[in-house]
Parts: structure tokens; sequence; C-alpha cells
């Protein structure tokens, strides 16, 4: 779907997790492609599965340090730039906004690593409104003094969890 400038308003982007990159995602998660082996031996995205492909403009973002994209290991060594949760989300919403024309996220998932990014879309980018829902999937919100974003995305999700009435009202001995 497309507003009046052109702009793509239906978007789900998947992360993955730390040592697969979009393809293989792309192979767990789609139909007839491969063995869908982390949606529990079930495709999700696809024409009329979960994540609907009819109905959603469905990017895989890959991180910074995977692969086939710049790393440590591709020369510079201890000279590479450090970089955060907060540098692989602001590059791919650079890629989302810049490249591929995208106005609006409908939902942000992602599996491990690619979790703990759906946190920082979330933190980043639902105020704005850019990001409408997130949907982490195994990921941590903590993270060392260093990551200030990963440190605030912990004690949100901690605070929600906790306000949430069933949660408050559930034994805990």
């Amino acid at each position: 779907v497309r507003n009046a400038s052109g702009e793509i308003t239906n978007a789900v982007i998947i992360s993955p997790y730390y040592s697969g990159d979009s393809t293989f995602m792309w192979h767990f998660w789609f139909p007839g492609v491969g063995n869908a082996g982390l949606a529990g031996g079930n495709p999700i995205v696809g024409p009329g599965e979960e994540i609907d492909t009819n109905k959603y403009y469905v990017v895989f973002l890959d991180a910074l340090g995977l692969w086939g994209a710049s790393k440590p290991s591709d020369g510079l060594g201890p000279d590479f730039p450090q970089y955060s949760y907060f540098d692989m989300v602001q590059a791919n919403y650079q890629l989302l906004r810049d490249h591929l024309n995208v106005a609006n996220v409908h939902l942000a998932t992602g599996v491990s690593m690619g979790a703990t990014q759906t946190w920082v879309w979330g933190v980043m980018y639902s105020p704005s409104g850019f990001v409408d829902a997130i949907m982490p999937i195994g990921g941590a919100t903590a993270s060392d003094s260093a990551d200030p974003v990963g440190q605030w995305t912990y004690r949100l999700a901690t605070a929600a969890l906790e306000s949430d009435p069933i949660w408050r009202a559930t034994d805990r001995r």
C-alpha cells in the first residue's frame, strides 16, 4: 500500500539472529523455500500466511557485521569502528526511508539479536509513528552500560511486564 506521495505504508520488517542473515531467515520462514524449522515446521511469511505478502511489503533486514556485510574481519580488525544496536537500527532505518521509500512499518519483528533490534525499533521509532507495533522473539533487552538505548529498553520492558494486572496478580512464590 502506498500513500499519496508514493511511499510504502504497510511494511513488515524482519531482523535475523546473530549467526543468520536475511537469506537464512527467508529459507526458514517462507513457504516452499526451506524447512521452516524456526517457525515450528510451518512457514509464517508468504501469500496467505501469518505475515501475508499479499497484504504487507515484507523486508528481511541484515545487521552490520553479518556475512557479506561490513565487519572487522574484512581488513580493519581492531580499527573497525565500534557500533551498537542503535547503529544497526539507524542504518536499516536509512535503508528503508532513503532507498526503499518506506514511510510506515506496520510491524517490526526479529529473532534473538533481531529481537533485541526490534526493542530498539520500538524505542526509537514508535513514538514518531514510523513503527506501529513490535514483536520481539527471544531477544534480550539488557545490555552493557555503554548502550543507553539497550538499558532503557530493558527498563521499559520490565515496567510494561510488571504493570500488567495479570502478571501482578500471579503468585510468585
